[in-house]
């Protein structure tokens, strides 16, 4: 079972941001997944972020996923080498947090009062790495 650390990151930013959390599989729900990003223009979808343990081609923000056998290389290489007109930003194999963060930034610029929150995340994170604590939330 793979472990999405992202909600941490959305809950962090709930107040600011609607967001949903909607595991499907590809692979294993094919028409599931297909109904829900036709449905997503409608519904106001402004960022996906679609983690990918094998071949999937609806991700705004690619979140590879470790797998067994390739540790993950298989995930990434299933993102990057997305065809032209179909830009996919991408994180690190294992980057969920960092898709999350990334949904929130490409978030904030549409939302300026937003945004200070996400400065304050950005500023603990800085103080915490220059005293070598462990980062405590602002909030």
């Amino acid at each position: 079972m793979v472990a999405y650390p992202f909600p941490r990151i959305i809950g962090l930013f709930r107040s600011l941001f609607d967001s949903e959390l909607k595991l499907l599989s590809a692979r294993r729900t094919p028409d599931a997944v297909i109904a829900y990003t036709e449905a997503a223009e409608s519904a106001k979808v402004e960022v996906m972020i679609a983690g990918t343990g094998n071949a999937t081609h609806l991700a705004v923000i690619g979140a590879p996923i470790p797998t067994e056998n390739l540790r993950g290389l298989d995930s990434l290489l299933s993102i990057v080498q997305m065809p032209k007109g179909i830009p996919v930003a991408t994180i690190t194999i294992g980057g969920a947090e960092n898709a999350a963060l990334l949904a929130v930034s490409i978030l904030s610029l549409k939302y300026p009062k937003q945004r200070q929150k996400l400065l304050a995340f950005r500023a603990e994170q800085t103080r915490a790495s220059l005293e070598g604590t462990p980062m405590v939330p602002p909030g």
